[in-house]
């Protein structure tokens, strides 16, 4: 007798999509027995009485009794259905392990071939092996072929099956991190037992047994006496158990006990196995978890999972200094955990992200900002020292928490200092939530940085751009791409600083499979340098920037800016025999020291060290502003995704780019003012109100265009310095003007990448010249402009952005560059303070917050 569905077994298949709602409606005709139907591998988020374990999540379904289930298909991918009652699973109510491999038809078509399927782990003389044919088309279904079927594997060798598991690793593009630590540790050990004469297995020498009221129901409903109350053993005397004995164990008992987890925690598992009841005797035992997926951490070692749905990214990191060698020139560089780049946070929208930050840099402090990320509710926790928390000391650790609300390409960095160009950077990544879809399709995702290096240190570089007189830091030596690059080492005395040999440079490598289109999300994090990007041979389509969908269009060279992600797809459809160059250079600076950056774009199964047989293809002129500005203005909302900006705006805020010398020493400013942070942040100080923190003079909406000269090296004998701020009135709409001028080196105007933290802006236009504050106007884009955090101001250009102020706090506004913002090319906005929640204690402890810090 077999139990069968609809006269099935297996039942019928159930084919769905990720995000839909399955339905079933199940009657029980076994006349006289009892069933429920586990749906293996579902994780039933919001649905947990329908996961039908019997006596944990459901009563049984009665003969005669139809019983509907109802549960959302969350993730894609393989999973069954079958009886959790009893046994029954084994009478044929079916649809353990899924698997998808992939298996090419190749081999000769005039014959068919054999399927077999035989038992390992288990010393079985008495099954055969089962066989299905694997039938090429044409020939009959049922030839049998010519051969015998083939032999499986030795029952008892454990080897390739221990290696299997350690091989399943996940996908390079679809890694979620374990946390790197946990919460609590349960060790399981498995054995078998005689309780009162009869044979059980059991965990920690307690053999379980259901109550006769589901698990659920009584926690639910408070149904006390349904279940011992004892708390389960979390662990097991090893030092004097031998597992590899027959177990005496004479103290097994039998428990229906649970054990109760904290919520949102890390739990790991510890499966230990040991001898059974038979000599020399240890079986194979597959443990499935309902309700959840665990990290496979090892075997032998560790299972982990997180207890709720993983929506919660946890990342410990440690920020410290070692010697690396990335162009090949050896330096101290700002790693974490090790890296750098740094670790990519991936996540999906909606997400909270925790990152709990050791500082071990020994003598200096540090914070890292989550660019792009617009910390709606957590002002606190931006990351920016002197504007939203007081520094992390050395050796302290602090927790950053905060929601990723928008699928796109962001980046992480230090905030303190000039702590970014010394290599503390990363990748976030977020996913659109799941049941959305994006505009454009793709088969792989693949994350790149670009960025310069300094060989000088960050603190020697300070000293310069601090004194009198002014010392330049100059142009980088070398391009990174994904954190490599190559120095002329020949031009370096010492083998043992510079090492052209080093595998720490040797050029990154991007591989790709002929035919695929792959996702790029190329992000620039310069300290100094306007780049350009381009894949030789290949055609680049712009589908997002900054986190927002591009209408696309097609381009051979990608400008970026500092703080600037873009994603643009590429199709690998050239020829497959060879690899291709992937080069980055600089542009909007006469820079004749700094080489292209180079990395290969690898040609599957192209040796990934084989060097393309081309010259590398040249970058464009340094000089050559009109493509830019082109591009820039291309970039325009996909017309499915237009988020159209208010036509008016209630504040026009006039922003004058400029180098100036304020006594003796250089400065950038904005409207002839040098900005300066203060030593309390000003969120502490504004929700705090503390007062004697800041210059409570309005810092200048405007700046007298009509009679300054944007082509000519300024006097500017009237800059002064100032750490005063703006204050916008809540949910309001602002305009800034960005308008581009002459530094103090004759006929020089520089690119400078401006960043609103907090927000996204409209880009409303780009333009050249000094801004007419009645005719440029009208020329806004008003109809799909992108939306973004950066946009560049060109040399002798203005931008014009448009935000609203509905982001309660205090929000750094500054160029992207390094040395720019350290010398002063910043402001501050403040909005709604009033409306920000209580601040955490841990952001204080500097300035005149230092008496907060610890407060409860």
């Amino acid at each position: 007798m077999v139990i069968a569905i609809n006269g099935q077994s297996p039942g019928p298949t159930i084919l769905a999509e990720e995000g839909d709602t399955v339905i079933v409606e199940l009657t029980n005709g076994l006349l006289t027995g009892n069933v429920a139907i586990h749906w293996h591998g579902m994780r039933h988020i919001g649905t947990p009485w329908f996961d039908e374990t019997e006596g944990v999540t459901q009563c049984p379904i009665l003969p005669g009794d139809t019983f509907t289930y109802e549960y959302k298909m969350d993730r894609p991918g393989t999973y069954l259905y079958h009886a959790h009652y009893g046994m029954q699973r084994e009478a044929g109510l079916y649809s353990g392990e899924t698997y998808s491999v992939l298996v090419k038809a190749d081999q000769d078509p005039s014959r068919n071939y054999w399927v077999t399927i035989s038992v390992v782990s288990r010393n079985n003389t008495v099954t055969p092996p089962g066989l299905a044919i694997f039938n090429y088309y044409p020939n009959h279904p049922k030839k049998s072929p010519p051969t015998i079927p083939p032999a499986g594997s030795l029952w008892n060798d454990v080897e390739p099956r221990l290696n299997q598991s350690r091989a399943i690793k996940a996908h390079h593009d679809y890694i979620v991190p374990p946390p790197h630590t946990s919460g609590r540790v349960i060790v399981f050990l498995n054995t078998q037992n005689k309780i009162n004469g009869y044979v059980r297995w059991s965990v920690n020498n307690g053999s379980f047994n259901f109550p006769h009221t589901p698990y659920l129901i009584a926690l639910k409903e408070n149904i006390t006496g349904a279940f011992d109350p004892t708390p389960h053993p979390n662990g097991y005397d090893f030092v004097n158990y031998d597992i590899y004995n027959v177990a005496n164990n004479t103290n097994a008992t039998s428990s229906n006990s649970i054990y109760r987890l904290q919520f949102n925690t890390t739990v790991d598992i510890i499966l230990q196995n040991a001898n059974t009841v038979n000599t020399n005797n240890s079986e194979t035992h597959p443990w499935h978890l309902h309700g959840h997926n665990f990290w496979v951490l090892g075997y032998g070692e560790v299972l982990i999972f997180q207890v709720a749905e993983a929506r919660i990214r946890r990342y410990k990191w440690e920020v410290k200094y070692e010697y690396k060698s990335p162009d090949c020139f050896q330096k101290m560089v700002i790693t974490i955990n090790g890296q750098s780049p740094g670790p990519t946070i991936l996540a999906e929208e909606g997400d909270t992200v925790i990152v709990e930050l050791t500082n071990g840099l020994l003598t200096e402090n540090v914070a890292i900002h989550w660019h792009g990320i617009r910390q709606i509710g957590t002002p606190w926790f931006d990351g920016t020292e002197g504007v939203t928390q007081c520094p992390i000391l050395p050796g302290e650790t602090f927790t950053y928490e905060y929601k990723v609300d928008r699928p796109g390409t962001y980046l992480y960095h230090a905030h303190y200092g000039m702590q970014r160009e010394a290599g503390l950077y990363g990748s976030i990544r977020v996913s659109v939530a799941r049941g959305k879809t994006e505009p454009f399709s793709y088969d792989y995702d693949r994350s790149i940085i670009l960025s310069d290096w300094y060989h000088n240190t960050t603190y020697e570089q300070v000293l310069g751009l601090s004194s009198i007189p002014f010392d330049w830091i100059g142009e980088p030596q070398s391009l990174l791409i994904q954190g490599k690059g190559r120095y002329n080492c020949s031009l370096v005395s010492s083998p043992y600083v510079c090492n052209a040999t080093s595998p720490q440079c040797s050029p990154y490598v991007l591989t790709v499979v002929p035919g695929k289109t792959y996702r790029l999300r190329v992000s620039s994090l310069t300290s100094l340098s306007a780049l350009s990007f381009q894949i030789e041979g290949h055609n680049m389509t712009v589908v997002e920037a900054d986190g927002h969908f591009v209408e696309p269009f097609v381009i051979k060279n990608l400008f970026i800016y500092s703080g600037e992600t873009y994603s643009v797809l590429v199709k690998a459809d050239q020829d497959p025999s060879r690899n291709y160059w992937v080069t980055t250079s600089v542009v909007s600076r006469n820079n004749t020291v700094t080489p292209p950056g180079l990395a290969i774009f690898n040609y599957y199964p192209n040796h990934p060290k084989k060097s393309p047989p081309t010259v590398p293809p040249a970058g464009p002129l340094w000089d050559d502003v009109e493509p830019r500005i082109n591009q820039s203005r291309a970039i325009k909302a996909h017309h499915d995704y237009v988020f159209p900006p208010p036509l008016t705006s209630d504040r026009v805020i006039l922003m004058l780019n400029t180098q100036n010398e304020i006594n003796g020493y250089r400065k950038w400013s904005v409207n002839n003012v040098s900005f300066n942070l203060p030593h309390t942040p000003y969120l502490i100080a504004l929700k705090e109100n503390i007062s004697g923190v800041f210059d409570p003079t309005p810092a200048p909406d405007y700046f007298d265009l009509e009679n300054y000269d944007i082509y000519t090296k300024p006097n500017n004998s009237n800059a002064t310095s100032s750490n005063s701020i703006y204050r916008l009135k809540f949910n309001t709409i602002v305009d800034i003007i960005l308008q581009n001028a002459n530094t103090m080196v004759v006929k020089n105007s520089e690119t400078h990448p401006w960043h609103l933290h907090g927000h996204d802006f409209w880009v409303l236009g780009y333009g050249e010249g000094t801004f007419n504050m009645s005719s440029d106007p009208r020329t806004y884009n008003l109809i799909n402009p992108i939306m973004k955090n950066t946009a560049p101001v060109h040399p002798y250009g203005w931008t014009a952005l448009r935000f609203r102020s509905n982001n309660p706090g205090a929000w750094a506004f500054h160029c992207h560059i390094e040395s720019h913002f350290y010398m002063g090319m910043g402001v501050v906005f403040e909005e709604g303070v009033e409306r920000v929640g209580k601040l955490p204690s841990s952001i204080m402890g500097c300035g005149k917050s230092k008496g907060l810090r610890g407060r409860p």
